[in-house]
């Protein structure tokens, strides 16, 4: 009957001492509650930091000026080839603003000098000939540069996509306890779709929709087309043109 007491004993104090051992062990491996919560949908640990991609590396706009200087009163009498190359190039870029003006402006200090109206007159027309309306170029004196040599300044203000900077090396990536995505998880992909957007106005806000296009008549003309038949609608004989005529007054 002792022996029984002393065994039992020696289990009772073994499973005390091992108790005692696993609650150890587990209170050294848990995490501190402050930083990371458990997921019910996951076997994982989860930081409450672990932002998305998106919210971690967003897309931004900013305004830009765009601009092309060319010389006032030193510059030659008619625009230089190297001249007309800049202007057409920054012509080119401006056609694609749908609510920005293209602006000349001369030099205050030079405003009455023959030369440099003569060479505002030739990149004002040739604005024109590239396909600007007169409605979105303005003509103005810089009155701010009264310098006797200042530059003809054409510029235009624009928006440009700002995209995030990856390569953040601060974290060991092959290896992590903790199961989270590395820092630079999902940079590179906002990066490319940000370089990748051709008007920045598109993430301030949507497009205004186009008009309705009837589908069962787009789908009858296109048929029509293919079998190399007319396309338009047929008219009647007793549909002349005097009678077309007097419907549309």
């Amino acid at each position: 009957m002792m022996i029984m007491k002393n065994a039992h004993g020696i289990v009772h104090h073994g499973l005390k001492a091992a108790f005692v051992g696993a609650a150890l062990l587990i209170s050294g491996c848990s995490l501190t509650a402050p930083d990371y919560q458990f997921n019910e949908d996951s076997l994982f640990h989860t930081p409450l930091d672990n932002l998305g991609y998106r919210e971690k590396y967003p897309l931004g706009v900013r305004s830009v000026t765009a601009a092309v200087e060319l010389p006032g009163t030193s510059g030659q009498e008619r625009l230089t080839p190297s001249e007309i190359r800049k202007i057409s190039d920054l012509v080119a870029d401006f056609m694609t603003e749908t609510q920005s003006q293209l602006v000349v402006a001369i030099p205050g200090g030079t405003a009455g000098d023959a030369r440099v109206l003569g060479r505002a007159k030739q990149i004002g027309d040739l604005i024109k000939r590239r396909g600007v309306a007169a409605s979105r170029m303005m003509l103005r004196v810089a009155s701010e540069d009264t310098s006797a040599n200042g530059a003809i300044v054409i510029s235009y203000d624009t928006l440009v996509v700002t995209v995030p900077e990856c390569g953040f090396w601060d974290k060991e990536s092959s290896h992590d306890e903790t199961n989270t995505n590395p820092p630079n998880f999902g940079c590179t992909l906002q990066r490319n779709i940000g370089l990748m957007i051709a008007n920045p106005r598109d993430l301030l806000e949507p497009r205004k929709t186009t008009a309705t296009h009837d589908a069962t008549r787009s789908s009858v003309v296109l048929k029509a087309y293919r079998a190399g038949e007319v396309t338009g609608a047929e008219r009647s004989d007793a549909e002349s043109s005097a009678n077309i005529a007097a419907e549309s007054e």
